[in-house]
C-alpha cells in the first residue's frame, strides 16, 4: 500500500469503506475499497467479496468502475479503482432544482447507465442494486461509472435465482414475492425505477415499510406529473412490466423513440 497516499473517506459499504487516495508513481486519484479481513470471517461475506474481484476483473467498459489492483495485506483486503468523482447520481438529483432533471441531462446519463448493463448482460452478469447510490457521475461532462458490484453474479442465461437481495425501493416484484427470478429482468425493472426518479423527481412507489412498499410494487400502480413526455412514459411503462418476460433487454432500451 506504499504506493498510495490515502486521503478521505469517501464511500460505505456494510462491510467495506471507500477512500480516496493518491497513486504516488501517476499522481492520479484512485478510490480504495478496504475490505476488513475480520468482517470476512463470515463465508457468505467473503465469496461475496471474492465473486466481486472475478467480475470486476472481467469487465472493461467506459460506463463500469475499472479494477485496476487488489492488494492483500494482513489486515485487509484492497481493491483499488479508477475514480471519476465523489458525486453519486443521488447527491447530483438532490442537488438539481425540483430534484429532477431536464429530459436532455436524463436521456445523457440514463442511455450510459443502460450500455453499462447491456455489456454486463452480455457476459451473463447480473448487478442485482442499480441504483442512485451506485452510479458516479463527472458533472462537467455528464460521464457516469456503475459501481458496487457487491451483489453482481454472472448466471447461465436460462438459470433462475432465488437469492433475496437488492434495496428494497428497486427490488422487481418478483424478488419481493422471494420467488426464484430472472436476473436480466429484474435488472431492467431497476432501470425502470430510475429512469422514473431522473424524470418525475421521486419513487413511484412509496410505503411506511418494506412489507407495504412491496404491496405498492406488486400492485404496480403509480402516476407521472405532467411535465413528463409521452416518450419517457411510454418507456418507464416497459421496463415497469409486472411480468419480467415482458419488459425488453438493456438492448432493445437504447432503441426506444425516448432516445431519438
Amino acid at each position: 500500500m506504499d504506493r498510495y497516499e490515502i486521503k478521505e473517506n469517501i464511500g460505505k459499504g456494510s462491510y467495506a469503506i471507500v477512500k480516496l487516495a493518491r497513486d504516488t508513481l501517476t499522481d492520479k486519484k484512485v478510490a480504495i475499497k478496504i475490505y476488513d479481513k475480520y468482517k470476512l470471517l463470515d463465508p457468505q461475506k467473503l465469496n461475496n467479496v471474492k465473486r466481486e474481484i472475478t467480475i470486476l476483473k472481467k469487465l472493461d467498459h467506459v460506463n463500469i468502475i475499472k479494477l485496476n489492483q487488489i492488494i492483500d495485506t494482513r489486515l485487509t483486503v484492497n481493491l483499488v479503482m479508477e475514480y471519476i468523482s465523489q458525486l453519486s447520481l443521488r447527491q447530483f438529483m438532490k442537488n438539481q432544482q425540483g430534484k429532477i432533471l431536464d429530459e436532455k441531462i436524463a436521456k445523457m446519463v440514463f442511455k450510459q447507465i443502460v450500455f453499462a448493463v447491456q455489456y454486463c448482460h452480455d457476459f451473463e452478469v447480473i448487478h442485482r442494486d442499480i441504483k442512485l447510490e451506485n452510479v458516479m457521475l463527472d458533472s462537467s461532462n455528464y460521464q457516469i461509472k456503475l459501481i458496487d458490484f457487491g451483489f453482481a453474479i454472472r448466471v447461465q442465461p436460462d438459470k433462475k435465482l432465488n437469492i433475496f437481495c437488492g434495496t428494497p425501493s428497486y427490488m422487481s416484484p418478483e424478488i419481493t414475492r422471494k420467488k426464484e427470478y430472472y436476473g436480466k429482468p429484474a435488472d431492467i425493472w431497476s432501470l425502470g425505477i430510475l429512469q422514473y426518479i431522473l424524470v418525475c423527481g421521486r419513487f413511484p412507489f412509496k410505503g411506511k415499510d418494506d412489507n407495504q412498499l412491496f404491496k405498492k410494487i406488486q400492485q404496480g400502480e403509480y402516476s407521472f406529473p405532467n411535465f413528463v413526455s409521452s416518450s419517457a412514459i411510454s418507456l418507464i411503462n416497459r421496463l415497469l412490466r409486472q411480468n419480467p418476460l415482458e419488459r425488453p433487454t438493456a438492448k432493445e432500451i437504447l432503441y426506444d423513440k425516448w432516445f431519438n
